[in-house]
């Protein structure tokens, strides 16, 4: 018989990975802790430690990392523009989204983007 912690971390799983599915599908519309929360009938504070006991990041730092690596695809296309890129991933700020960027990858949109045309 599973024991109680069994049952409440497939349970706690089948939250995150819903939470996932939700993130992967909404990356590029304004996401907080608070909504994904409410998707999963618990308290932000409560779910927030669940994410994070279960994936080892926290979701804030989730939802950064599924934006980035869309944008990563997305700097791919030399006729996107930086800005339209930024909005794309649920970013309105462009300066915001360079700044995420290198703080993820320690390149700039910019130099990935070079990087990636000169391979």
């Amino acid at each position: 018989l599973p024991s109680i912690e069994d049952k409440s971390s497939t349970y706690h799983e089948r939250l995150v990975l819903s939470a996932k599915s939700y993130i992967n599908a909404n990356y590029m519309n304004p996401i907080t802790l608070k909504d994904v929360s409410k998707r999963v009938h618990l308290t932000e504070h409560y779910f927030g430690q669940i994410f994070k006991s279960t994936t080892s990041e926290s979701f804030i730092h989730f939802l950064t990392r599924v934006r980035l690596e869309k944008a990563c695809q997305l700097l791919k296309n030399p006729n996107l523009k930086y800005y339209e890129i930024s909005q794309q991933i649920g970013y309105n700020d462009p300066k915001y989204f360079t700044k995420m960027f290198q703080k993820m990858y320690d390149l700039t949109p910019k130099e990935y983007r070079k990087q990636v045309f000169n391979k």
